[in-house]
């Protein structure tokens, strides 16, 4: 849509909200061509759906809510009024996955291709776009946001959404357990649901101590696969799994199923595994499976885990 419409709509609905008469969720009354798949699958947050809005009145995003999206992509905006330190996640769970060349596409351009997400400021200028159906945006003032959602060709979908504050997620959570608000204490084995929104887990981890963590899928990334996402990360093709501090800050991302890690400090850590496109390079992955994980101790090093890995392994052979 061309800016010089966009900035003029966006500063009229920015100006609505400070009134207190712009947007929210009513707007859902307007869409009248179809609300989207509602169908839910695993830990959806429930059944109910609220439609997006338009420009003009984009729905007002809750906390822990479930939005439908439709390819009609006149209804799919959204707004959301961040606090300093608010981080957002949003999940589009589309009817038609991006296959593997789309993401390899929106990747090397997000600006000339159909992205997933578009986030607006209040001139109407694009602040950011993102290529996965996995999008996070941290808000470093007080701010409003505008968040289109402009594919058409994916069918319809849902939207998932949750907030956290600093280490909220840790100290009071929220919302459903495993979302991002609400993180499940991880276990020696997890299962693995096909939608990422649900793969958050938690560990209460000491300085020094190191982990192991293993994920059979059941159905196995593929060779091109495992080359594209080392190439252009985890979350481009949702084949890897990421490790954050209890803030949500990236300490290390992982392109495959094995990780050896070793914490630096006593904190909780948060884990989110992403294999929904597993062994499907046309999109719809099985995205299943179980997480395997263990500690293996503290460790004044991750030199003295190797020489003790070595050591335990001559002595057995014996």
């Amino acid at each position: 849509m061309n800016k010089s419409i966009i900035t003029p709509l966006l500063t009229m609905i920015f100006m609505l909200s400070a009134c207190g008469g712009g947007g929210g969720s009513s707007s859902s009354s307007n869409n009248t061509s179809g609300t989207g798949n509602t169908n839910s699958t695993e830990n959806t947050g429930g059944t109910n759906t609220t439609a997006g809005g338009t420009l003009a009145n984009p729905t007002t995003l809750e906390a822990n809510k479930k939005y439908s999206l439709v390819t009609n992509t006149f209804y799919n905006y959204f707004t959301y009024s961040g606090n300093d330190q608010d981080i957002l996640f949003l999940k589009a769970n589309y009817d038609l996955p991006f296959n593997i060349n789309q993401r390899t596409r929106c990747a090397a351009n997000w600006m000339a291709y159909p992205t997933t997400f578009k986030v607006y400021d209040n001139t109407g200028s694009a602040i950011t776009g993102e290529c996965t159906e996995a999008f996070t945006f941290r808000f470093d003032k007080p701010e409003q946001i505008v968040v289109q959602l402009p594919l058409s060709d994916q069918g319809n979908g849902e939207l998932f959404t949750a907030v956290v504050n600093r280490n909220s997620a840790i100290v009071n959570p929220t919302g459903t357990s495993r979302s991002p608000s609400n993180p499940a204490t991880i276990s020696s084995t997890n299962q693995l649901n096909q939608n990422s929104f649900y793969n958050y887990f938690k560990y209460s981890g000491k300085a020094g101590e190191v982990i192991h963590i293993s994920i059979l899928l059941d159905a196995p990334l593929t060779t091109k696969q495992k080359s594209r996402c080392s190439a252009a990360g985890r979350y481009s093709y949702s084949t890897g799994f990421i490790i954050y501090n209890d803030s949500y800050n990236s300490l290390i991302g992982v392109c495959g199923t094995e990780l050896t890690y070793r914490f630096n400090s006593d904190d909780t850590y948060i884990f989110n595994f992403n294999f929904e496109g597993a062994g499907n390079e046309n999109g719809g992955g099985i995205g299943t499976g179980t997480i395997y994980f263990e500690s293996l101790g503290v460790r004044e090093t991750y030199r003295d885990w190797e020489t003790d890995r070595k050591s335990t392994r001559l002595n057995s052979s014996h």
